[in-house]
Order: C-alpha cells, then structure tokens, then sequence
C-alpha cells in the first residue's frame, strides 16, 4: 500500500532521526463503515480480524509501527477531520506532547 511506503520512507529518514512523529489514521468514520462490509484482508492477505473497527484499527497500528524504525516516540490518533469536537480533542493532546517534550529536551522538566 502506497501509504505505508511513504510512511517508512519519510519516518526513518534520516533527517528526522532526532524527531518524534505523530500519525494521524483520518477518516475512521469512513473506515468504521467499510469495515463492517469489506475485510482487509483483500489487501492486507495476512488479516486474520473480523469485519469490525477495532480488529481493523488495531491492525493498521501494528502495519505502521512495524516499519517506524526511528528510536524517537510515534504518537499515534485516530482522527475524523468533520468532528470539530474530537479534532480540538486530539489537536490538544499533540499540542501538550509538543510542549512537554520540548520541556524535557531543554532539561526544564
């Protein structure tokens, strides 16, 4: 899948080797519905879940953790773009993880 190629050629670059990444699974509304009909295992042979969002999701994460090879943190969030209330939700929680890691770098906490 092109998304995962991209994906392990950009976070183990190695201009990002001092750099923690966050990923964001967009479209889980999306997803949530497709999965309910269509198993990954047209694409992905090696799925063995079911037709539902939690084995589907849990899948991905594991795809995309395997290939990040960077020793630095991977944040990863599950994210609806027309959720606004979700998205400010998730927006925050990167914001705090920026700054906190900010602060330990700088030896500030």
């Amino acid at each position: 899948m092109e998304a995962l190629e991209l994906f392990e050629s950009i976070t183990n670059s190695m201009f990002f080797s001092k750099s923690s990444m966050i990923l964001f699974l967009n479209k889980i509304d999306i997803f949530s519905e497709k999965i309910k009909k269509f198993s990954l295992n047209i694409i992905f042979p090696s799925y063995k879940g079911g037709l539902n969002y939690q084995d589907g999701i849990a899948y991905l994460r594991k795809k995309f953790l395997r290939l990040y090879r960077n020793k630095q943190k991977l944040y990863i969030h599950e994210t609806c773009a027309t959720d606004t209330t979700q998205l400010e939700s998730v927006f925050n929680s990167v914001l705090d993880t920026i700054v906190q890691e900010n602060l330990q770098d700088t030896g500030m906490l």
